[in-house]
């Protein structure tokens, strides 16, 4: 049936060769109606942009809040860290977070032990036993008889 409407449409239209199936002022209509449409389809994409824009600068404000959040903290570890370890120079300990500060504390540690160790090994190569060798008498038996006599009269102390 629905062809048959076709045909009857198409058969009584008062339509040349070329020219389109609508009239002038239905095609003025359809193009109102369809600037109407993208108006109101750019005004919904403004809005959603709008909206997105609004919650792109609440979420940066909520990151600066925490990187400032993320740097107090850090600094409080650090200054824990440099209580902990005081054989560590509070300068070697580095880093924006609790990550980059363990790292520059365990690299703190090999250094310093590798200090500690050459420090002990300079120290034993120059050891100097402590205080001073046991007086005892001179050798006698070695000594001339002049040099004897010096050494009880006292000349030679």
């Amino acid at each position: 049936m629905s062809e048959e409407m076709a045909l009857t449409e198409a058969e009584t239209s008062p339509k040349t060769a070329g020219e389109p199936w609508t009239s002038a002022g239905s095609e003025e209509s359809a193009g109102a109606a369809g600037v109407t449409g993208m108006e109101s389809k750019l005004a919904e994409k403004e809005a959603a942009l709008s909206e997105t824009t609004e919650r792109l600068d609440r979420m940066t404000g909520a990151v600066a809040d925490l990187e400032a959040r993320l740097a107090k903290a850090a600094a409080s570890y650090r200054t824990l860290i440099a209580g902990v370890h005081p054989e560590i120079p509070e300068d070697l300990i580095s880093g924006q977070s609790i990550e980059e500060i363990d790292t520059s504390v365990e690299k703190a540690k090999s250094l310093v032990t590798r200090v500690k160790k050459g420090l002990e090994a300079a120290a034993t190569r120059s050891r100097v036993p402590p205080g001073a060798p046991p007086r005892t008498a001179p050798d006698l038996a070695g000594m001339s008889p002049r040099e004897k006599i010096k050494y009880g009269i006292g000349g030679n102390r």
